[in-house]
């Protein structure tokens, strides 16, 4: 389990590191945005309630339920 504290830091790391990579794919010839912009629209419209269930799923387990 993560703690609170080490969760913005985790962030604070990935996401500039993820943005570098997208750069850095980009001059190299592979462009991430072109690929997604080929998928079809109707796609994304069944992956976002699974991907946001799954998201909030991570973000609750910690808490109990009774």
């Amino acid at each position: 389990m993560v703690n609170r504290e080490a969760t913005p830091l985790l962030l604070g790391i990935f996401i500039p590191l993820l943005l570098v990579g997208l750069i850095a794919l980009r001059m190299y010839g592979f462009d991430a945005f072109f690929l997604l912009a080929q998928i079809d629209v109707l796609y994304y419209i069944v992956l976002f309630p699974i991907v946001l269930g799954l998201v909030i799923a991570l973000l609750n387990r910690s808490k109990k339920n009774f």
